[in-house]
């Protein structure tokens, strides 16, 4: 072998590792958390749960050749990422909608009840982990045999044990010392389901990430029981609540484990199907 074709071999050996290096470089899905700078119980409760989405996923990424960077910025800031999370009032959330749809990108509502923004404000960039008003008032007429204690509708609780609920429980107490609640579980299972679904649809672009949330078939496990999926009228997160009095769950709102079709219980509670999402995008493209 002459020099020249030394040269040219070594070249082309050079070309090739850096392309191989560069096709195996693992796809990051960035995500958002947009909290007021605030403190409180809920915002803290949603960040630690997050930070616990966030290393379960940090471990099984390197299987998957995909990685998951969450960065924290108080509400307002710039956003330079495909999925946002944040939302503890209907102002933050309107304001956070807006930013998802002028970016093209997700928002996953996570403390706002508002049914505002589940009709005449909905869009299809945001979805809700956090149950509606409406939900939250449905789920209080079912409960047969009221407590004289005050009863709350919680999305979580931390003594569930059934459908690997204990093993959560488990985890988050382990790490932060203290019960998960509905707000843990909602920053929790929101990092959760914005992981599977860049997996699920094998890409980080928002767009990818927006068809396979809108579909009708996407399933997730929220260790409720039930396949937790977003309506595809308000985009309002199907999913079991929970009665708790004195901090005990008294009733699981519907009750998924006495059979029938889990879906259609579950859209008992809440607005019925309308004309929101198609509004929305309306209104997007107008």
């Amino acid at each position: 072998m002459n020099r020249r074709d030394f040269l040219g071999l070594t070249v082309s050996s050079a070309f090739l590792r850096g392309r191989f290096a560069f096709e195996l470089e693992p796809r990051v899905l960035r995500v958002g958390l947009l909290l007021p700078t605030a403190a409180s119980p809920s915002t803290r409760d949603v960040s630690a749960g997050a930070s616990l989405a966030l290393s379960e996923s940090e471990r099984a990424g390197q299987l998957f050749g995909q990685s998951i960077q969450l960065n924290t910025h108080p509400s307002g800031s710039s956003v330079n990422a495909a999925v946002i999370i944040g939302g503890t009032t209907a102002h933050d959330c309107l304001a956070l909608s807006r930013v998802a749809e002028d970016k093209g990108i997700v928002f996953f509502n996570v403390g706002a009840t508002a049914d505002l923004l589940r009709r005449a404000e909905c869009s299809r960039h945001m979805f809700h982990i956090a149950a509606s008003d409406a939900m939250i008032a449905a789920a209080i007429a079912a409960i047969v045999s009221p407590s004289r204690i005050p009863v709350t509708i919680e999305l979580w609780q931390s003594a569930l044990d059934r459908y690997g609920g204990s093993q959560l429980n488990d985890r988050y107490r382990a790490r932060f010392g203290r019960a998960m609640t509905s707000s843990a579980w909602a920053g929790w299972v929101a990092v959760k389901i914005a992981w599977e679904t860049s997996l699920r649809a094998g890409s980080t672009d928002p767009a990818a990430l927006l068809t396979y949330l809108g579909n009708e078939r996407t399933q997730f496990d929220g260790h409720k029981g039930t396949p937790l999926s977003f309506r595809a009228w308000d985009h309002q997160l199907r999913q079991p609540l929970y009665a708790v009095a004195g901090g005990k769950v008294i009733a699981e709102l519907p009750d998924v484990g006495k059979g029938g079709e889990q879906r259609e219980q579950l859209d008992r509670f809440g607005d019925p199907p309308g004309n929101c999402v198609m509004a929305a995008a309306q209104r997007d493209n107008g």
